[in-house]
């Protein structure tokens, strides 16, 4: 169909010396990122990319526990 696509898929972990609030364990953050993107080529000058990234972080301190979806939409164009 004249696609091309990327997927790529990451596992992190962090360890932190010192902790944000007293009375709090060491911080520990662990979690999956995740990216799917796919572009289609429309003409010899211009690309149109789809891109989808996933990314969540599991902490120790309540505080930086979070999750993210970013979906991106991008036509490049050579002039």
């Amino acid at each position: 169909a004249g696609l091309d696509w990327t997927f790529g898929q990451a596992w992190r972990r962090a360890r932190f010396d010192a902790v944000a609030f007293d009375g709090e364990p060491v911080r520990r953050d662990r979690g999956p990122m995740s990216d799917l993107g796919v572009s289609w080529v429309l003409s010899a000058a211009r690309t149109l990319r789809l891109e989808l990234n996933d990314v969540r972080n599991r902490s120790t301190t309540r505080l930086y526990d979070n999750q993210y979806w970013q979906f991106t939409v991008a036509l490049s164009s050579a002039l």
